[in-house]
């Protein structure tokens, strides 16, 4: 009974942390856990914890594994030796392929084996040894390695992990002071509850924002990008890709470098515009009006339709090397010839796109005599809204599933303006300049299955990149009549300052982007840009009096009952008065109970480390020295001088007689104590056994005086 009492709770937590565990192993080889395999892990768990022979234990053990082994791998074979010769024979044959690297990974025939008998072997150093710090710390890392390569959420396994493991650790105290077993429930109360809650408050905006710049700093570094290319799952995106049909979720960056140009301006690199948005991101509709031109005769390409407003022709060479056959164009008058690697280009009309044609070369130049845009914006006050006569193609189309909301956001935004170069400055600063949005590669969330990217982004999530800031400009627009397309290809990429006054611009795969293009009549596709932190050069500088009073209306009529928020990238929205809006708000953890619950968790977690630090130091030396009691006794003979002094010329004997007979409480444990000390320093070292139970109780008692004086 006492056996029971003492291992049942240790047994119990190590079956529900290997069944939590195994469960993701065999997930990973798309594998369901079948209900015997639940039996047979229990039983070899009660098998380790409570057959008293040891001989008897390995017997029922191994009895226990094959079984398991076979429930999961039967290989078509009966339960035989046949069976176990034909899986053996499996695993040698994986791994020396996977070794001589003819396979690049190992297969579940020989993974499973190996990670189940691992598992067992960890129920035995948890259960017969009590050894949870290494074991717990093996599990824990595994979940989080299949976190990170798959792209799992196994929060609730690892919570569950960590609470088996210290509810383990405090079940192995032999005198478990009951304020520390409160103290533990309280922690998980509190931390629990908090953990409810995060989702639904602004503990996390304040937690992503904070580590906002380590997450972008590693992904600079290219450590997701990195991860991303080891991992299983590909649902995270690298710089330039050609399908933007499913817009959403982490940018990686990638260093790979693409193309250099030596020119003397600055420009945003074009590849092209799409026009169809399908509710999840972007789509052309026209693919059919393309040409080719041989390289012999300059393409000239232009992205404006007036003459007037470019400035004087300047020379480009460019070189491209790792991408695809797109070639990307500065803004302007473009003539332009190959030089290396093709033989000809290939222009689409309609989304001014042009690749090169007629080889496949890794590496292309060519050579641009190119004139940069010249306008002001004061040039665009009195154009009205027009449509381009020539499109062939649609550039205010909506999908049908457009949220509502989309539309009266953009009319908020406005205000009264009825200026197209207002209203749509007025977007542009909405999105650019509005602290309610945050900027973030790795933060970025995909859409649900039911969900509009843009309409998720505007009015949840409100943290993105390029695409979302971009695609929500695009589409606000569009609901206001305004022709409108979406538009990609690079930022200017990391300049060189050459001795003959010209710049090379290097573009990597991270320098990817994308931007907005409103049609204005005279002078065509004009870019502009709402994503923050960024710059178009070729774009019209704004004046400022054309810009205020639009800020202006946008920050009364939209947010005026949240204008004292900062930094808002979590799922709740905008309060506008509106019922979609109102319900997160609601839902969540009021907000004065916030700052009560940290202040409380800290608190909590602070008194009970300082009362406890002492265990927690005397639990340590236990694990890491030979000879911990050379180290303890002095601790706890530091912590009775704080009590009673102790005179210079006092023995270790006498003292601890004095403190024996004021403490009535000890109960001679300090006294015995302070002998096997003594004996250690002055006899035979090696003949002594460390009493744990005696360290314990004077622990306890030190602690309990501390909280009686306290």
């Amino acid at each position: 009974m006492a056996q029971l009492k003492r291992k049942g709770p240790i047994v119990f937590l190590t079956f529900l942390s290997l069944i939590t565990v195994f469960s993701q192993v065999l997930r990973v080889y798309e594998l369901a856990i079948p209900p015997l395999l639940i039996g047979l892990i229990a039983g070899f768990c009660l098998i380790i914890g409570f057959v008293p022979y040891y001989s008897l234990k390995c017997l029922l053990g191994i009895v226990s594994f094959i079984f398991s082994l076979y429930t999961l791998l039967p290989l078509d074979e009966p339960l035989s030796l046949q069976w176990m010769t034909a899986l053996f024979d499996k695993m040698i044959g994986n791994f020396q392929a996977f070794f001589t690297g003819a396979s690049t990974f190992i297969s579940q025939d020989s993974a499973i084996p190996l990670l189940l008998l691992v598992l067992l072997l960890l129920a035995v150093l948890m259960i017969q040894f009590e050894r949870f710090l290494f074991s717990y710390f093996l599990m824990v890392s595994y979940l989080l390695v299949l976190s990170v390569f798959h792209t799992d959420n196994l929060s609730s396994h690892l919570a569950l992990l960590l609470i088996c493991g210290i509810l383990s650790r405090t079940f192995r105290q032999k005198s478990l002071p009951p304020k520390l077993f409160i103290g533990v429930i309280l922690v998980f109360l509190v931390v629990g509850f908090s953990a409810i809650q995060l989702t639904n408050s602004e503990i996390r905006t304040v937690l992503t924002n904070w580590t906002s710049p380590i997450r972008n700093f590693a992904n600079q570094q290219g450590l997701y990008n990195w991860i991303q290319r080891a991992s299983y799952s590909s649902t995270a995106r690298t710089g330039f890709s050609e399908n933007d049909q499913q817009l959403g979720g982490a940018l990686l960056d990638d260093s790979t470098i693409l193309f250099e140009v030596t020119q003397k301006d600055t420009s945003y690199w074009r590849v092209e515009s799409k026009d169809f948005y399908t509710g999840k991101g972007w789509e052309n509709t026209n693919q059919v009006q393309t040409w080719s031109r041989n390289r012999q005769a300059p393409l000239v390409v232009e992205t404006q339709q007036s003459d007037q407003y470019y400035k004087a022709p300047e020379a480009s060479s460019s070189r491209y090397f790792n991408h695809g056959t797109y070639l990307p164009l500065p803004y302007g008058n473009s003539s332009i010839t190959v030089t290396e690697g093709s033989t000809n280009f290939i222009r689409a009309e309609e989304t001014g796109r042009v690749d090169f044609g007629g080889s496949n070369q890794t590496e292309r130049g060519i050579h641009n005599q190119w004139s940069p845009p010249d306008y002001q914006l004061k040039a665009l006050e009195n154009i009205p809204i027009t449509h381009p006569i020539d499109a062939s193609v649609d550039y205010l189309q909506l999908p049908n599933s457009l949220p509502a909301r989309i539309g009266e956001r953009a009319h908020e935004i406005i205000g009264s303006e009825t200026s197209l170069i207002k209203q749509v400055t007025a977007i542009e600063n909405y999105l650019k300049n509005n602290d309610d949005f945050r900027y973030s590669k790795i933060d970025a969330a995909s859409p649900t299955d039911d969900q509009d990217y843009i309409d998720q982004f505007l009015f949840e999530t409100k943290v993105g990149y390029c695409d979302n800031f971009s695609s929500s400009m695009v589409i606000l627009l569009r609901t206001l009549g305004i022709p409108t397309r979406w538009t990609k290809g690079f930022a200017p990429g990391d300049q060189t300052l050459n001795t003959n006054g010209e710049t090379t611009f290097t573009i990597r795969n991270l320098h990817a982007h994308s931007w907005v293009e409103v049609y204005f009549a005279g002078f065509g596709w004009l870019p502009f840009e709402p994503t923050p932190s960024f710059t178009n050069p070729s774009q019209p500088e704004a004046a400022e009096e054309s810009t205020a009073p639009n800020s202006a209306v946008s920050e009364s009529s939209v947010d005026a009952s949240d204008s004292s928020s900062q930094n808002q990238a979590t799922s709740s929205t905008l309060a506008d008065g509106s019922e979609d809006n109102e319900t997160t708000d609601q839902e969540g953890l009021p907000r004065f109970l916030i700052p009560i619950i940290l202040i409380g968790s800290a608190a909590v977690a602070i008194l009970l480390f300082q009362k406890y630090l002492l265990r927690i130091r005397v639990s340590i030396l236990k694990k890491i020295t030979r000879q911990p009691l050379r180290k303890i006794y002095p601790l706890l003979l530091k912590k009775m001088e704080k009590n009673l002094a102790r005179d210079s010329s006092e023995t270790l004997s006498d003292y601890a007689k004095r403190v024996e007979k004021k403490e009535s409480g000890l109960e001679g444990a300090f006294l015995k104590l302070t002998e096997d000390y003594e004996k250690l320093l002055y006899g035979q070292p090696t003949t002594l056994n460390f009493d744990h139970e005696l360290v314990d109780k004077i622990i306890f008692y030190i602690e309990n005086k501390k909280t009686a004086r306290e």
